[in-house]
């Protein structure tokens, strides 16, 4: 009873702090707790969710964003995909210093596939998306309504119509006949649009295009799903943005082989060079040069980065996140001792030649069960199976997967079961070593696989699992040495009590 109370006095506190932001946050029990969301005004379509576990010790944060048609015509796929790109990149550089994953969920009900219904932002870095519920709880909470509140007057009073004048000057100049006050239009944008297509290597009659010109919030958009580049002309837009990054400061970064790695704090992305210079190439013909810039800023995300000019945002779809930055990471480590000084602890970790299967096993198991969202694991298997793996299965909870739909109203994220396999191998694990996922999903029931290994993976095993991921089908995901090693970083106790699989070393 005492612990009961306690929680409904931090509810309580939590609604006096967002009265005081002017929200009143809508309250829904789901299976472990209360979840409350908390609504922006319906110009900007933001809601933040907020899932009370473990009976009510922790919370879990999501955000979404879904427009009405009440307050914008047209279809609203460049309304989903503007406002949750901008509060990324503000939730990026602001001090919070947060990288989400921005996952799109498509229009189920019209039949076309290309529509953005919502859009969701779950945390991925740093700022983990589950916090203890406790006065520094708290004070985040108040951080993230705030920033939202912050946002919400933004784009309101400054994004929403900044200038009708502009509005109507791209009316006039694109269509003489248009009417004036037009609110959603794709003949105006139509030359514009064929520019970013040329330049960007698509075919202009492609069903995997999208572009239109819109009245409020004033702005032209281009889509590509080929190409997976967004194009948004709205000069208000990218000159606050970019006085906005200018004042916060919020990086570092450094070139690598075939990255541009960025860094806040505990923070990190990888940039694709290859993608970034193509963007640069586009970005440098539509603004015609720099403009004085000296370079174009880049906001890396976990699944997408961006590029802002003084008039346009250029937005790429491709794997940013913590994974690829690890990868490069380790690719500059042998490179360039100055930059590991900064990048690396002082630890690194030796590996011994011979694994016990069954100690890597529980090995895995207990640098697993730290893991967020993790709620149970158990062993599932005993003895060694035929393809020199052990089997664990897990409730997990995870962000949505590649296609999968999500009622706005609900949490993004969602209890899977996961079925994991552990592989202690000297050399690297390769696709004829692991049985048939699919086949070892279905046997166990379950949801999505997780593959551990002690040493690496080949290409041809990481771009199945690559594959397998991006089929909609299953959640997927793995941890070679790398991984584990930026694991047990965080839980040197692990290593401690596990000597006869690695140990310690100073550098």
């Amino acid at each position: 009873m005492a612990g009961e109370r306690e929680n409904n006095t931090y509810i309580y506190k939590i609604q006096t702090m967002a009265d005081r932001l002017g929200y009143k946050p809508r309250i829904f029990e789901h299976e472990e707790g209360l979840r409350l969301i908390f609504e922006a005004n319906p110009i900007t379509s933001i809601r933040m969710g907020v899932d009370f576990l473990d009976q009510g010790n922790f919370y879990q944060v999501w955000f979404s964003v879904r427009s009405s048609s009440y307050i914008f015509e047209g279809e609203r796929t460049d309304i989903h995909e503007v406002i949750s790109s901008l509060f990324a990149i503000l939730l990026r550089v602001s001090p919070l210093r947060i990288s989400t994953k921005l996952t799109t969920i498509l229009n189920g009900f019209t039949g076309i596939d290309v529509e953005i219904y919502a859009r969701f932002l779950t945390f991925e870095q740093s700022q983990e998306p589950i916090a203890s519920v406790n006065e520094e709880g708290l004070e985040r909470l108040y951080e993230l309504l705030f920033l939202m509140k912050f946002f919400e007057s933004l784009f309101t009073n400054n994004f929403y119509c900044p200038s009708c004048l502009l509005a109507e000057q791209m009316l006039a100049e694109a269509c003489a006949e248009a009417e004036p006050m037009a609110r959603f239009n794709w003949r105006v944008s139509e030359d514009w649009a064929r520019q970013i297509a040329s330049l960007s290597d698509d075919n202009f009659n492609s069903d995997g295009l999208q572009y239109n010109f819109r009245y409020h919030p004033t702005w032209k958009y281009f889509r590509s799903i080929n190409s997976k580049i967004s194009v948004i002309f709205a000069p208000g837009i990218a000159s606050w943005l970019l006085r906005f990054i200018k004042e916060q400061k919020f990086s570092e970064s450094l070139d690598g082989i075939s990255r541009k790695i960025i860094i806040s704090g505990r923070v990190g992305n990888a940039v694709p060079v290859q993608y970034m210079r193509k963007a640069k190439k586009i970005l440098l013909k539509l603004e015609n040069g720099l403009n004085g810039l000296s370079d174009f800023p880049i906001v890396p995300l976990e699944n997408q980065f961006a590029l802002i000019g003084k008039s346009h945002l250029l937005i790429v779809e491709r794997n940013c996140g913590k994974k690829e930055f690890i990868k490069e990471r380790d690719r500059i480590r042998s490179r360039q001792a100055n930059e590991s000084k900064i990048l690396f602890p002082i630890t690194s970790f030796e590996w011994r030649n011979e694994i016990n299967g069954e100690r890597f096993e529980a090995f895995s198991r207990e640098l697993l069960a730290r893991e967020d969202g993790i709620k149970w694991i158990r062993r599932v298997s005993s003895g060694y199976e035929p393809d020199g793996g052990r089997d664990l299965i897990a409730e997990w909870t995870t962000a949505p997967i590649k296609g999968q739909f999500v009622d706005i109203d609900a949490s993004p994220y969602l209890p899977r079961k996961i079925i994991i396999q552990c592989k202690a191998y000297r050399g690297k694990v390769g696709k004829s070593n692991v049985i048939d996922i699919r086949d070892t999903i279905d046997h166990y029931n379950a949801d999505g696989y997780f593959l551990i290994v002690s040493s690496g993976i080949t290409r041809s095993l990481t771009e199945h699992l690559e594959r397998l991921r991006n089929s909609g089908r299953y959640w997927i995901d793995w941890w070679a040495r790398d991984e584990i090693e930026e694991k047990l970083r965080e839980n040197m106790d692990i290593v401690d009590r596990f000597p006869e699989i690695l140990k310690v070393t100073l550098i």
